[in-house]
């Protein structure tokens, strides 16, 4: 009994590091090549139930309307909205980031100078002589500044070759997605029974049922938390009459979303730089921005994420460290997806195959 029970613990720990390669190998390889599917399934999902509801309202009001139009309307009107809005964003942020690097040697002084105070705080500590600390900072790190911002500047028309390569692609995708999303809009009955009477129908409807509960629970409360708290991150750098308030707040609240590092990362060298600089009106500011910040997500991700998710938050931490490894920026979202796709498919696996019991 014992020993079967061990083989069965075995078996089940293979089958689970197979699912883990092979769910690695989908998020790295796969999911880029059907990315404009995805995404096309996402719209759809997030179009479908606006168009439900317009058409029962319709129906109300004695008004004959078909579905499909519905459907496409609604579409219509969140691109509009989304584009508008996504506009509106892009020209802001690429006036300021052109700004930001027109004014970049002022700034450049202003952290020299920034230093070159606090060198001097030091320097009546150790008992140096007025801006020794400073000048043996500089020969300490400043060596071969002029071939080290000469190598580093040498790269700037190649990583602009590489942006602009890169939002082309982004463009491409997105203008797949938006053709595919009509596609899925005008036959989603006819699509939606062809998949029904897939072989592998129960399977994928578990799977997906999987992620578009617990996964689109996890992505929807990012989502929502970084737009919440861009917008509260926005308005207080405005107030505070900051040049860089829009790029600066979306800065922090992306920062906010990466674990161990959060907002406070951005928010407390702020604050040490407002306090050198005895300005309290900012550094009121920046702690109340800093605890806003705290409190949205405090209030916010289990009321929007509830009980759906159904994990612990500490396995949940290292599925976004380990997402954050093997895939980057992108393992934030992928880190918690992978995970939830390698529960969803060994709950199948251990349905069909019970002697993985254990």
């Amino acid at each position: 009994m014992n020993q079967g029970i061990k083989t069965a613990k075995w078996k089940w720990l293979l089958c689970l590091f197979l699912v883990s390669i092979f769910v690695w190998f989908i998020l790295k390889y796969i999911v880029v090549l059907f990315l404009p599917l995805i995404i096309a399934f996402i719209l759809t999902r997030l179009v479908y139930p606006t168009a439900l509801h317009l058409r029962r309202f319709c129906r109300k009001m004695h008004i004959s309307i078909s579905s499909k139009f519905c459907r496409i309307f609604v579409f219509f009107f969140y691109m509009v909205i989304l584009g508008s809005f996504l506009c509106f964003v892009g020209i802001q942020l690429f006036c300021q980031i052109r700004r930001f690097l027109e004014n970049i040697d002022v700034y450049k002084q202003w952290c020299t100078s920034m230093i070159y105070q606090c060198c001097c705080q030091c320097d009546g500590l150790l008992g140096f002589s007025n801006g020794e600390t400073f000048e043996k900072l500089q020969l300490l790190l400043v060596q071969d500044n002029g071939s080290f911002w000469q190598e580093k500047l040498s790269y700037i028309p190649l990583s602009a070759v590489s942006i602009c390569g890169t939002a082309g692609k982004i463009g491409l995708i997105f203008l797949f997605s938006i053709f595919l999303t009509l596609m899925a809009l005008l036959n989603l009955e006819r699509w939606y029974l062809q998949y029904r009477h897939c072989g592998f129908y129960r399977e994928c409807h578990e799977i997906l049922r999987e992620l578009t509960g617990a996964g689109f629970a996890y992505i929807r409360t990012q989502v929502v938390i970084i737009f919440c708290i861009s917008l509260v991150c926005v308005l207080g750098l405005f107030f505070m009459r900051n040049s860089y308030a829009l790029l600066a707040g979306i800065g922090i609240a992306i920062v906010d979303a990466l674990p161990v590092l959060g907002s406070g990362t951005v928010f407390f060298p702020w604050i040490i730089i407002a306090a050198i600089s005895r300005d309290w009106k900012k550094i009121g500011i920046l702690i109340l921005l800093y605890a806003l910040c705290q409190m949205i997500r405090q209030l916010l991700e289990p009321k929007l994420m509830g009980e759906r998710l159904q994990v612990e938050p500490a396995i949940m931490l290292a599925s976004i460290f380990a997402g954050l490894k093997l895939f980057s920026f992108a393992g934030v979202l992928l880190g918690p997806v992978g995970f939830l796709l390698i529960r969803a498919i060994m709950k199948l696996i251990v349905v069909e195959f019970p002697v993985l019991r254990w």
